[in-house]
């Protein structure tokens, strides 16, 4: 023990010590901060992720654009393209040329003899009969006439009766109608041999001799013969695809080349949306939609058709975890006055359509169709189409209306009282009818329903929103929960209104309740 002694650090050794602490302490602060960074950012992705969950539907779709797609409608050699994929056409450009395959003989056998050549045979020996028999019957028709006078001279010094002259009469008026009817075929016989001989002259190509397959690789000798055609645009498109090599035979139906019309407004461009039928409940046909093609490209469309169809969900868009393999399908229409990239509205590109959940609302006429088991589609329902609803007899009237374009009478539909629009021949009251002069808290209420649950209530006047019946609502008094269509000021009022709706058999139970509304 004598020989130990206490270490005691020199001033350099503690100041190196010191600086090693504070740039570990330094390192830790800044794993910290990075740790920190990242757990933020994790988080506000997580945030953002369940905000965009929360308050929006988003739903998987495509671009649907009508593509111009040219086919041959009978067999062809196709013979050159004049245009590459991606060229800009204008209507009047040539497309593509092409020889009729009819125009064509099997060359394997020299012997071969065209239909054609057989007929216009046949149709010169039935003309040529035709005139030899006209012939026979010009000398007949003079021995007649020859015949004919001498009985005239026999009867007038009596060496023959009137039996005879009859009877020549007789004969040569036959032969003068046979002589007229041989004409007449003679005549169409000689229509005949002059159009087949057109149709042998053009299959002889004017004396060129019959062009047999060989023949199609000569692209100057058909188009000296004439037997080259041209397809042409119609309107300003891309060229998308061409399906056949030069010089080819194309069969009857076959593809020949497609192009998207410059006018996709025109070709039906609309967003094809799969909803499935839990999410439906987020969109009607008043649903505003961002259409998203990528983080960078988007543009906004409104319902055009909300479910009257449905489609199996492609195999890469389905849920793994889900059932669902239908969606109903809802369409979109392009808002119009929007900046969008060509590429973007291409048939079938893929998008995304997101629709806010929270734009809360009351429901209003129009969001949905409406349908009745028993009467059929309730006409105020189709307010999303732009129709006016009116009664004409027994029949519903649907008027079209367009921004602009006046409204004339070939914009007016009668549809018949077994159509599914509406079937019962009562008058149709509108639901505008109560609206106007109704109110949500007068103390004279018109009750359509009662006797059910909060549940049941509740839906019905949620179906009687939609319907136009804003001011309906579930009116809940002693114990009991019924269905107020519309409330108002006076009795008077409430009973005029009653008088119209009992006309309907939907409403034919409607009865007045006087609560003043706490």
């Amino acid at each position: 023990m004598r020989d130990f002694s206490f270490y005691k650090p020199e001033d350099n050794d503690s100041s190196e010590i010191e600086s090693i602490i504070r740039q570990r302490r330094r390192k830790i602060a800044r794993q910290q901060l990075i740790y920190t960074i990242i757990l933020l950012i994790i988080v506000s992705l997580i945030c953002v992720w369940l905000y965009r969950k929360t308050v929006y539907a988003e739903f998987d779709g495509y671009v649907a654009l009508d593509i111009t797609e040219f086919r041959s409608d009978e067999d062809i050699y196709f013979l050159r393209a004049n245009v590459r994929v991606g060229d800009l056409v204008l209507p009047g450009d040539t497309l593509f040329s092409y020889t009729i395959a009819a125009n064509f003989f099997d060359h394997t056998h020299n012997d071969y003899e065209p239909a054609i050549v057989a007929r216009n045979r046949d149709i010169k020996v039935q003309y040529g009969l035709a005139r030899q028999d006209i012939e026979v019957l010009k000398v007949r028709i003079a021995e007649l006439e020859k015949q004919l006078a001498t009985e005239d001279h026999n009867i007038r010094f009596g060496l023959s009766d009137n039996h005879n002259k009859l009877r020549t009469e007789q004969e040569l008026a036959e032969a003068r109608e046979q002589y007229k009817a041989l004409r007449r075929k003679l005549g169409v016989l000689w229509n005949a041999v002059s159009q087949s001989n057109k149709s042998l002259s053009k299959l002889n190509n004017n004396g060129h001799g019959y062009v047999r397959i060989v023949h199609m690789y000569d692209y100057e000798l058909l188009q000296k013969l004439g037997l080259v055609y041209y397809s042409v645009a119609m309107d300003s498109a891309l060229v998308t695809k061409k399906y056949v090599p030069a010089s080819s035979l194309t069969l009857r139906g076959e593809p020949i080349m497609s192009l998207q019309s410059l006018n996709a407004r025109d070709n039906n461009l609309i967003v094809v949306a799969y909803v499935l039928p839990d999410d439906m409940k987020y969109v009607n046909y008043h649903s505003k939609a961002e259409i998203i093609v990528n983080d960078e490209i988007s543009y906004t469309g409104t319902v055009m058709m909300l479910g009257a169809r449905t489609e199996e969900i492609p195999g890469e868009l389905r849920n793994t975890l889900s059932r669902d393999h239908t969606a109903a399908i809802v369409i979109f229409d392009i808002d119009p006055n929007q900046d969008i990239p060509y590429w973007s509205l291409s048939d079938g590109v893929p998008v995304r359509i997101r629709i806010n959940k929270f734009k809360d609302r009351e429901p209003i006429v129009g969001d949905y169709i409406i349908y009745n088991t028993t009467t059929g589609v309730y006409p105020e329902t189709l307010m999303h189409a732009q129709h006016k609803c009116s009664k004409d007899g027994d029949h519903v009237v649907l008027v079209h209306h367009h921004d602009s374009v006046h409204t004339d009478k070939d914009s007016v539909r009668t549809v018949a009282p077994d159509s599914t629009v509406v079937k019962n021949k009562t008058p149709v009251t509108h639901p505008s009818d109560f609206v106007a002069s109704g109110n949500a808290t007068g103390p004279y209420h018109i009750i359509v329903a009662s006797g059910q649950d909060k549940s049941g209530a509740e839906r019905q006047v949620k179906m009687l929103r939609l319907r136009g019946y804003k001011y309906a609502k579930v009116f809940s008094a002693d114990g009991y929960h019924r269905v107020s269509l519309c409330s108002y000021a006076t009795k008077a009022e409430a009973e005029n209104a009653q008088k119209q709706l009992i006309k309907q058999k939907e409403f034919g139970n409607a009865w007045i309740l006087c609560k003043r509304i706490r």
